[in-house]
């Protein structure tokens, strides 16, 4: 559990490294795959903005998923949810509680 745990923050941790400032590694991966012929060194440093480009609107795109999800949640949510029922006691209701209250 302990080892999981330290792989999980050594990812993270080289997540937000490319995340701050992709290495060549990282843009070659994804032009590997987007490049219809291999890359060269000249579309690998053309594709590095692209790919930090890329790269922020993917998080952008989660977080936004996720807000939209959280604020549709809470609408459905207070839909169905009763508000709650408030009722002023007059007088005559209030001695009436207490009258059958002990009796």
């Amino acid at each position: 559990m302990d080892s999981e745990f330290q792989y999980i923050q050594a990812v993270k941790s080289v997540l937000l490294e490319e995340y701050s400032s992709p290495s060549v590694e990282f843009v070659h991966f994804f032009a590997n795959r987007v490049c219809s012929s291999v890359p060269t060194q000249q579309v690998i440093e053309q594709l590095a903005p692209t790919v930090k480009e890329a790269f922020d609107r993917f998080i952008n795109d989660r977080i936004n998923d996720r807000l939209r999800t959280v604020t549709r949640d809470k609408d459905i949510v207070e839909k169905f949810v009763r508000k709650p029922y408030h009722h002023t006691i007059s007088d005559q209701e209030f001695e009436g509680f207490f009258v059958v209250n002990v009796s």
